[in-house]
């Protein structure tokens, strides 16, 4: 599950009972892209304090769109690294 709050991204995911989370800061993100996948769902990659973390959008949750526009509403990016 990957969340958008005011202050940050949070990612949790749990495999095989091991959990595995994941915060990050709005202000260590450089850059923010949406990638349409061609098999398996969206894809969106965020550099993180010089790490790439990627998410696939799996369809039958909320709409991808309707998440990426909270994200450029929270203004905590600057322009030049929002390429949606």
């Amino acid at each position: 599950m990957l969340a958008a709050t005011d202050k940050r991204l949070l990612f949790y995911s749990s495999l095989l009972a091991s959990s595995f989370y994941l915060n990050i800061d709005y202000k260590t993100i450089s850059s923010f892209r949406y990638k349409k996948g061609l098999v398996g769902g969206d894809h969106l990659i965020i550099m993180n304090d010089g790490n790439q973390e990627e998410f696939i959008y799996m369809d039958g949750c909320d709409r991808l769109q309707t998440f990426l526009k909270v994200i450029q509403a929270t203004n905590q990016l600057s322009e030049d690294c929002l390429h949606l």
